[in-house]
């Protein structure tokens, strides 16, 4: 008898050092997350997901649209979702236009919805268009100004 209580209190004390270890590695923060600032903190990522030439321009984009962004009450009544911050709704519609990811892989990537990744592209398209739209073209004319007839005379 005292070899079976021996080994039922030595099983009880695996199992409870086993729960524990489960306990610890289901808690641990070691869960995928997705990219944040730090991700993107790099021109030569910046470059590749966007197209823009740093991380310093990404971010003077970012804060010249983002606060046009909730403005925009119409399109976006309180906010597409709560787990994705505005940098990166930003970055998930960059993304789609720089290289046409499929909506599936973005909304794996950023841990959300497909529909959501949908509507945040659309939403963050008109905002991006509206805000940049008079930007762009004055750069056009600035750019073009001096060239306009060198321009004309290849395209005709």
């Amino acid at each position: 008898m005292d070899i079976s209580d021996n080994s039922t209190a030595m099983c009880a004390s695996v199992d409870a050092e086993t729960q524990t270890e489960e306990y610890d590695y289901m808690s641990r923060s070691s869960k995928y997350q997705a990219p944040d600032h730090e991700y993107f903190h790099s021109d030569k990522k910046v470059r590749y997901y966007s197209g823009l030439p740093s991380y310093e321009i990404l971010m003077v984009v970012f804060h010249h649209v983002a606060p046009h962004q909730k403005k925009n009450v119409a399109l976006h009544l309180a906010r597409i979702t709560k787990s994705l911050k505005r940098f990166h709704e930003f970055m998930i519609a960059l993304i789609k236009l720089r290289h046409n990811v499929p909506l599936e892989d973005l909304a794996f990537q950023f841990m959300v919805f497909r529909p959501t990744v949908s509507r945040i592209f659309a939403h963050w398209i008109v905002v991006m268009d509206i805000r940049l739209r008079h930007d762009l073209r004055a750069f056009q004319r600035r750019t073009l100004g001096n060239n306009a007839y060198v321009l004309s005379t290849f395209l005709w």
